[in-house]
């Protein structure tokens, strides 16, 4: 297996690259072009590299991400598949490099990573943590807003702390609060 991300939602196969995220909380604006492994942080004047990981090296080039056959046979050697989600003063990044998958969560005020979990061939730990009714089982946020994170878990999970749902409930959406 090459990567741990399913091909079938490529945006290259499909001919198409995609815009930057573009992020707002806590009054400040945030954005991070796929493929690259720096966050901006955006003012009325200039955009400061906020986050970055291992001083920018692992920004895929565009000569490499414009060429799918190069992108496949080169492309595990920068962060790819990437996708980020902005709750509180926290950055959730889900991405992939060197045939790993990595959940990284960052501290935006001091730019460090606070949290990091691997998931390869040879295993690891998907996700964060999460302890409700005494199950603990692993998370990542679908989707954000305000201090929320959404977070799909399937039914046979969410079956330890919740005994009334059956195998027909899926998906199963959790609401968690981020407490500053």
């Amino acid at each position: 297996m090459r990567t741990m991300v399913p091909r079938s939602y490529d945006p290259l196969k499909l001919g198409v690259l995609p815009l930057n995220v573009i992020n707002n909380f806590n009054g400040d604006c945030y954005f991070r072009e796929m493929y690259t492994d720096t966050t901006y942080k955006v003012t009325t004047d200039r955009q400061i590299p906020t986050i970055v990981i291992d001083k920018g090296k692992y920004k895929i080039p565009l000569e490499i991400m414009s060429d799918y056959n190069r992108f496949e046979k080169e492309g595990d050697r920068y962060i790819t598949y990437d996708y980020g989600q902005l709750v509180s003063k926290y950055l959730f990044l889900n991405s992939s490099y060197n045939r790993k998958e990595y959940y990284d969560i960052w501290d935006t005020r001091t730019e460090k990573v606070i949290s990091r979990r691997i998931l390869s061939e040879n295993g690891g730990i998907s996700g964060i943590p999460v302890s409700i009714e005494g199950v603990t089982f692993n998370v990542w946020p679908s989707y954000v807003s305000g201090d929320c994170l959404y977070c799909i878990v399937n039914a046979a999970k969410a079956y330890a702390f919740i005994p009334s749902i059956n195998e027909y409930s899926n998906p199963v959406i959790l609401e968690l609060k981020i407490k500053p």
